[in-house]
Formats: C-alpha cells, sequence, structure tokens
C-alpha cells in the first residue's frame, strides 16, 4: 500500500493521493520548540473536465476556511491532515490551522487538459496523533478494567495506568468518564482530577485519625476510614499531620496542591478562614506557609492550595518526614471537621479542575471531561449537557511511565464513601512519524 495522505474535517474528506489529485511531494517537517509547522505538499490536480478538477481544488480551499474559522472562534469543526506512511498501521492525524493553495507559475500551460501542479501550503499542529485508544485501569476493585473500575471519594479515589498501557512520544490530553454509581441523583459542584507519573505507588492520602496533636476524633458515616479529626472553641487552632519521607522522596521539591476534606465547618455566622503551614520533622521551624483562604460550607473539598514538598528540595534526596499544621480562624464558637487530605500534583497537565453549574447527576448517568476535544458535558438520556467548566487546561497521559490517575467529588453532603466508575482514553502522540 502506498503513502496515503488526506484533509478532512469529519463530514468531508478529501484524498491527496487518489480521485483525481496525485501527491507528488511530502516530507512531513519537524518542529521546532512546539511551535506550529508550516509545510508544503505539492500535488498535480486532474480530472475528466476543468470543472472537475476545479471543483476538487475548491473542496480543499473550504477545508481551509473551515479550519481558519476554528482558529478564530473556537467554534465549528477541526480539520486535519492524515498521513499513513507505507507500513503503519495507523492514520495518524495533525490539526490543520490554516492553508492555501498555490498554482505553479506555469499551471495554465495544460489548464484545458484538466491537468494543474500545485502546492498546498499548509499550517498545522506540531504532533500527530493516533487512532483513540481505551486505557486498561487497575486499582483493588479491579485489574486491566475496560467496562469501568469502581472508585470512591476515600481512599480508593484512583486507577492505575501501566506503562505499556501509553504509546507515543509526547503527553497525551486525557478523556475521562465517570459514572455515578452512589446509588443516587447527586448535586456534584465539581471534581479535582489529577495523573501522578513520579512514585505513582505512593500513598499520597492521609487521614484526619493520623493526626500527631492528640485533637479528638469522631465517627462519622460516610467518612475515609470511618472517622474525622474535629476542633472547636479556640481560634485559630491547628490540626497536625506527619507528612512521610516517601512522599517528600516522590515529590522532590514538586508543588503539590493540598486537598482538604471538611466534614464540619461552623463559624456562626462568621467567615471561617484556613491555611496549611509546613515545618520541620520536629515541628518546631517554619518552613513554608499557604495564603489564608476563606472555607465555603457549600463543599466538603477544600483546596488549601500549593505547598513544595520539600521547600527548597529537588532532585530527591534522603529527605525526612516533615509536620504539616493545618490552621483554622474564625469566631470563638468555630467547629471543624476533617476526614482526609490529600495532594495532587500541581503541573499544568497534572491537575485538572473542573465545576459543575447545575442540574443533577442521576445513577448511572456518565459526565465525560474529554481532554481531546475539549468538551465537558453529562449524558442524560442520550443527550449531552453542557454543565461543565474547565478551570484548568486538561490532564495529559505520559508514555511509557507508570502512572496514577486520581478522581476527588466536590459538593454539599459528598460522602467518602460515594462510588463511581472510571474510563480512560487518548490519542498517542507523536513528534515525527
Amino acid at each position: 500500500m502506498p503513502h496515503t495522505l488526506s484533509l478532512t474535517d469529519g463530514t468531508t474528506t478529501v484524498s491527496l493521493t487518489t480521485s483525481g489529485i496525485a501527491l507528488t511531494n511530502y516530507t512531513p517537517n519537524t518542529p521546532k520548540n512546539g511551535a506550529a509547522i508550516t509545510e508544503p505538499i505539492r500535488v498535480l490536480f486532474y480530472g475528466d473536465t476543468t470543472a472537475d478538477m476545479q471543483g476538487k481544488i475548491n473542496a480543499i480551499e473550504r477545508l481551509f476556511s473551515i479550519a481558519e474559522r476554528r482558529l478564530m472562534s473556537g467554534a465549528g469543526a477541526r480539520v486535519f491532515l492524515q498521513f499513513q506512511p507505507i507500513g503503519d498501521a495507523t492514520n495518524w492525524r495533525s490539526e490543520v490551522l490554516s492553508g492555501t493553495v498555490m498554482l505553479d507559475s506555469d499551471a495554465l500551460t495544460v489548464f484545458g487538459q484538466a491537468k494543474l501542479q500545485a502546492e498546498i501550503v499548509l499550517v498545522r499542529a506540531p504532533f500527530w496523533e493516533g487512532a483513540r485508544t481505551q486505557i486498561p485501569l487497575t486499582n483493588p476493585n479491579g485489574s486491566n478494567n475496560t467496562a469501568g473500575l469502581t472508585i470512591n471519594n476515600g481512599s480508593t479515589n484512583y486507577a492505575d495506568i501501566g506503562a505499556a498501557s501509553v504509546v507515543g512520544a509526547l503527553p497525551a490530553p486525557l478523556e475521562v468518564r465517570l459514572r455515578n454509581t452512589s446509588g443516587a441523583s447527586r448535586g456534584y459542584r465539581g471534581f479535582h482530577l489529577a495523573v501522578n507519573s513520579f512514585a505513582q505507588a505512593v500513598d499520597h492520602h492521609i487521614e484526619g485519625e493520623e493526626r500527631t496533636n492528640g485533637r479528638p476524633t469522631s465517627a462519622l458515616t460516610g467518612a475515609s476510614g470511618g472517622l474525622t479529626v474535629y476542633v472547636q472553641n479556640t481560634s485559630p487552632i491547628d490540626i497536625a499531620f506527619t507528612i512521610p519521607a516517601v512522599t517528600l522522596s516522590a515529590y522532590a521539591g514538586r508543588w503539590a496542591h493540598l486537598l482538604v476534606r471538611c466534614t464540619t465547618l461552623f463559624g456562626s455566622g462568621q467567615a471561617l478562614y484556613g491555611w496549611a503551614q509546613l515545618y520541620d520533622y520536629t515541628g518546631l521551624v517554619p518552613l513554608y506557609r499557604t495564603p489564608a483562604i476563606t472555607l465555603s460550607d457549600t463543599q466538603i473539598m477544600q483546596d488549601f492550595g500549593m505547598l513544595p514538598l520539600p521547600p527548597g528540595g529537588s532532585n530527591g534526596g534522603n529527605w525526612a518526614s516533615m509536620t504539616l499544621r493545618l490552621w483554622f480562624q474564625g469566631s470563638s464558637t468555630l467547629s471543624v471537621g476533617v476526614d482526609y487530605l490529600a495532594f495532587a500534583p500541581a503541573e499544568t497537565r497534572f491537575y485538572r479542575y473542573i465545576v459543575q453549574r447545575g442540574m443533577l447527576v442521576l445513577n448511572n448517568d456518565w459526565l465525560v471531561d474529554d481532554g481531546i476535544e475539549n468538551q465537558q458535558y453529562l449524558i442524560e438520556s442520550g443527550a449531552n449537557h453542557p454543565i461543565y467548566a474547565p478551570m484548568t487546561p486538561p490532564i495529559h497521559v505520559q508514555p511509557g511511565a507508570d502512572q496514577r490517575l486520581y478522581v476527588w467529588q466536590e459538593g454539599t453532603g459528598v460522602r467518602a464513601d460515594w462510588t463511581m466508575q472510571v474510563q480512560a482514553f487518548y490519542r498517542p502522540r507523536r513528534i515525527t512519524l
């Protein structure tokens, strides 16, 4: 089979190697510094009549117009250059941003014979994407699952991805599908998602009852581990935890979002504030403090901001454990309960926050965060509802790396034992073919 090359918007496809167009020269260019690529494609247009030949040129020009409209407005169909080299089983695609058809200087010499030599010059994305591929997922609830792996909103809120499951040469955006299997309709407010590709098996989840400064605990149905730690009546007041050395070595100075599941927030009608502070292993030397945030009683998962783990650390090292204190300040009658805290990689492409703007998610309905096509929606009764707003860029999977996908549910009344099923898809990305 020869090389095949085509342009498509998903509805109209124009082959550049058959049906009235002969490919005379094309070599994919290599991107520089991730910039869009401008490259030529030399072709010969031919047809039974000059009108037939002109129709093929016009079809290509219409696709370029669609691509340029998409680039300007962000709406409409995406246009792709598709290339399948000889011997390759995959038809790779690269998004077209603009293009033009340039006639050769002597093109009109044989115009009457319905033949026309030309150069197609297009601007495209600096990578190629393969076919949409599902990623098998694993956690204590199943191995290499593709039907929908069960996760919860507590300590089993993750799915492992094996290194062999993600191929290519570049990080690729992830399509995450989440199915409400909690048994009832749920009014989620949003979701935190993360992909951890460094020391992915390290536990980034710390239960509230693991506090180290003797704050009281209380049993709570639906809590992760069945217990919460709480503080009350003193302002400011803290809850202390130990960050294990293995977690610090895994992050090696990277930044992490600190997510805290607060089951109780009460400030007697006054604003309630929180912040986090890192100390050395003795808990005496302050090393880093996050800005204070206003805690919201309309959501259970509170984002305390970002921390360097450890401050000043990089490239691994034999790090000692550290003390983390969660501080709360409000009225003298404040009451705060903490179920657990968790760390999420903070870098772009590793962390995603998506807001649900309304509606209920019915039991067994799917919500989709499609980072490949940049679409987010709820599937209800076969229709797509655009009720989600992404606050950060899509998360990406890393080729050839063991990694872990995390999902945290957010909203009033959301419990740690609420379950969902998760599926993941991606398109392998390459720089060159």
